[in-house]
């Protein structure tokens, strides 16, 4: 996998914890990622987790994977539109809350590669 492909992955890996955080997938879901995630190459990688059911994946360990990789790439003028569609998924999957795991991972995420 190279190094889009390895970003791509990891953050579609974080968005499918968001939306399976409830143990289910709904169709709101579903649509607004549709939607998100149309005409970007993430697409696929998000498709892929869905299908493959990773139902063991949690939140805080997708966080830690998808910083790891983070880390290992340095800052990509990727992050923003990444982060903006885990936000977005999250408001859907209503897992944005001002103190939720997924707000202080975007927070310390922007933090942390300087994004605004």
């Amino acid at each position: 996998m190279n190094s889009k492909e390895s970003l791509y992955n990891a953050f579609a890996e974080l968005i499918y914890s968001v939306m399976m955080a409830d143990g289910i997938i709904n169709e709101n879901e579903l649509k607004a990622i549709s939607l998100i995630s149309q005409k970007h190459p993430i697409d696929y990688f998000i498709k892929k987790h869905i299908e493959s059911a990773h139902k063991d994946i949690s939140i805080a360990q997708s966080f830690l994977h998808t910083i790891e990789v983070c880390k290992s790439l340095g800052n990509r003028e990727e992050y923003p539109e990444l982060v903006e569609m885990v936000q977005k998924i999250g408001k859907v999957s209503g897992e944005l809350e001002e103190d939720s795991l997924l707000s202080i991972f975007v927070a310390n995420f922007k933090q942390k590669f300087s994004l605004s």
